[in-house]
């Protein structure tokens, strides 16, 4: 996926805040697809942006809660 459409994408899901909290996470840890999302959030200037590097699939297997984005 190139980097404008990602970016376009981002852009119309982060908040305006670029210090909110940002979780950058994959379906598993082998997965390194966060880390696009995670380097374009910080090229548009976001700067608290962590990795659950166990992704959904850690959470998942953790039983904790999950809801529905809304």
């Amino acid at each position: 996926m190139s980097f404008a459409v990602i970016k376009n994408h981002l852009a119309d899901i982060l908040p305006a805040d670029k210090n909110t909290l940002i979780i950058a996470c994959s379906g598993n840890p082998q997965c390194g697809a966060y880390l696009q999302a995670a380097k374009t959030a910080q090229k548009l200037g976001y700067t608290n942006i962590k990795h659950m590097a166990d992704g959904i699939a850690g959470w998942n297997d953790a039983k904790l809660p999950t809801e529905a984005a809304k």
